[in-house]
């Protein structure tokens, strides 16, 4: 019984101070400041939107599912939802969707007696709202009348508890559109995208899913879905499970096992493929990530403006979770401080992570400092440590005299169980207590010697090809390079050229090293056809490709029917597709920007046109 009192003291303490996600300086009595994080409002207006998930059956009653988007700057919460239907649409029961999540305000409980056509939520009594920011996702069971036809309109008015700076309210229209004919399926993509960049210096395989959900009649034609990233040459497809029913979902899944390294931005493109689709506006999602040469951290970052200051003020910890997939050497930490504050002392701190957390066995802690500054500035500690792979660590900020600094910059994300802070002698797991909340840490590993190259085919000699060294070695020192043409030809030199002696898809690899303990390789496929820079054979003035640049649709008019092929502009084959006589739009938005060349392929000959392509 003793140790339960003392337990639930600790998690008392840890909730009471912590400051809940509608507080701010210039707060009401009513709302009180913590001591471990306080929150500003930034005085904006809220705002939200509700949308319809699924269509309607006329002549049914049916659960009609909608999610509320809350969007609250300034932390206004919601204190009653109202909806109006249709006349003729009666309503027989609705669900709760606004259960207290992370706060201790009362529930906003559905309205009861039901008149329809009005449903609500709360007592709009304008004190602890309880519709808090995010999405919430509810159904209204609805009986339809037999004649109802085309789109219908809803009306909505969620009033807030005002907190915040007005207007303390927000409203609009919604559609509900009766159930298609044929399917029609929507996609959603998602990436195991925990990391702020993807380190190249420690390669992860990146997983992808997409969601994808038949709001229309059964599916039953063949249907498969796709993933692609043709900056990296990547791209595969799976099958949807046909019959798939009115309101059903399945989640694809695909995994780039190549360990992405190419530093910079990448775009993922999702496609389900069906061309009966209803709506096939909505079957593709875009997504992006970073690939870094150094940085290795989680998406981890306070909201704007939070301040740090942990316990009653002193020897207090705050850090995230790391994954060490191989062992690494750590050379420094880095945080961001958006307003530094001299009266804080603080230091870097690394501890050993177990099934059940971080542990008191400490590995690193760097020295004491002060963070001063007059604008936001990045603070870095050097480490020079090795960190085991296939461990995991805490790499967080300790916190030894309190002051107001306040660290993180922008809402990235934030990820449950990645996130503890330390006070009063225990560990707390930050996201289990419901606070959306993390700090912005960034590990810095030593980067080794990394292998990587780009290439050119000649425009006058497709054979020909000229290759670009673009390793690098932070150590220093001179690199030995080893070329592999993957036809059996080899160079020994930083870029050479190369002249291939048949058409064929050949693997080109550099393997550099500095002669001691650095080494790596790289590969990449090289296509060569010898049929892409051909000698002209249709009319210069028969065949025109415009706009040229293009944001990604192009007018091919030419008076025969052809085939054209896409190439990029290292050689590598896109794209086929056919062209009528007279004028075909041909849409290339599905690549990034960059220069392409399309082998057009008719009786007459073949030619090759250059476009560019622009954002």
């Amino acid at each position: 019984m003793i140790m339960k009192k003392i337990t639930l003291l600790i998690m008392f303490v840890f909730i009471a101070t912590f400051t809940f996600a509608q507080q701010s300086l210039n707060e009401p009595n009513h709302r009180k400041t913590g001591d471990i994080f306080s929150i500003k409002g930034n005085s904006k207006s809220m705002t939200g939107s509700i949308t319809a998930l699924n269509n309607y059956v006329a002549g049914s009653t049916m659960d009609l599912l909608f999610s509320l988007n809350l969007v609250t700057p300034d932390f206004e919460y919601g204190d009653s939802l109202w909806i109006q239907f249709p006349a003729g649409f009666t309503i027989n029961s609705a669900s709760d969707p606004f259960a207290t999540a992370t706060e201790t305000q009362p529930d906003e409980a559905l309205n009861l007696p039901i008149v329809s056509p009005n449903v609500s939520w709360g007592d709009n009594d304008n004190l602890y709202g309880g519709i808090e920011p995010g999405i919430h996702n509810f159904y209204v069971n609805v009986t339809i009348p037999a004649g109802v036809t085309g789109s219908q309109t809803i009306t909505w008015y969620l009033s807030g508890d005002e907190y915040g700076a007005a207007p303390n309210f927000t409203n609009g229209v919604g559609t509900i559109n009766p159930l298609p004919s044929v399917a029609n399926i929507m996609l959603a993509g998602t990436m195991d995208n925990k990391y702020y960049e993807y380190p190249s210096v420690l390669p992860r395989d990146i997983n992808f899913e997409a969601t994808i959900t038949n709001n229309g009649a059964s599916l039953t034609a063949p249907t498969k879905g796709s993933v692609s990233i043709p900056s990296v040459t990547f791209s595969d497809s799976v099958s949807v499970v046909v019959p798939m029913v009115t309101g059903a979902n399945q989640t694809l899944t695909w995994t780039n096992a190549s360990n992405v390294s190419s530093v910079g931005m990448h775009n993922v493109y999702f496609d389900v493929h069906n061309v009966n689709d209803f709506n096939p506006a909505d079957n593709k999602d875009t997504l992006t990530f970073m690939v870094s040469d150094s940085a290795y951290s989680y998406m981890d970052t306070l909201t704007d403006g939070a301040s740090f200051g942990i316990g009653d003020g002193a020897d207090g910890i705050l850090g995230s979770v790391f994954d060490i997939p191989i062992t690494s050497n750590i050379s420094s930490v880095s945080f961001y401080s958006p307003a530094p504050d001299p009266t804080a002392l603080v230091s870097f701190v690394i501890y050993e992570v177990g099934a059940g957390g971080p542990t008191s066995v400490k590995v690193f802690e760097s020295d004491t400092f002060s963070t001063t500054g007059t604008s936001p500035t990045m603070f870095n500690r050097p480490v020079n440590i090795s960190l085991n792979g296939g461990s995991k660590y805490l790499i967080g900020v300790r916190e030894q005299l309190t002051g107001s600094m306040r660290i993180g910059s922008n809402p990235n994300g934030y990820f449950p169980d990645s996130h503890y802070a330390f006070f009063q002698g225990a560990w707390l797991e930050v996201g289990g207590a419901g606070f959306p909340l993390s700090v912005s840490i960034i590990p810095n590993f030593s980067q080794s010697c990394q292998s990587n190259f780009t290439f050119v085919v000649d425009a006058v000699n497709p054979m020909k090809v000229a290759f670009t060294n673009t390793s690098s070695n932070p150590g220093g020192g001179s690199l030995v390079y080893s070329w592999d043409f993957g036809d059996g030809g080899v160079a020994n030199i930083d870029n050479p050229v190369y002249t291939y002696t048949s058409e064929g898809v050949f693997n080109a690899c550099l393997a550099i090293t500095d002669g001691g303990n650095c080494t790596s390789s790289n590969c990449r496929t090289v296509t060569i056809d010898d049929g892409i820079n051909s000698v002209q054979g249709i009319p210069a003035n028969a065949l025109k490709v415009y706009p040229n640049p293009s944001t990604g649709v192009v007018n091919f008019t030419y008076n025969k029917e052809a085939s054209v092929s896409v190439y990029g502009i290292d050689g590598s084959l896109l794209k086929v597709l056919s062209t009528r006589s007279g004028n075909t739009e041909i849409d290339l938005s599905e690549f990034p920007k960059g220069t392409y060349l399309l082998k057009v392929t008719s009786e007459e000959g073949v030619t090759i046109k250059r476009i560019s392509l622009v954002r």
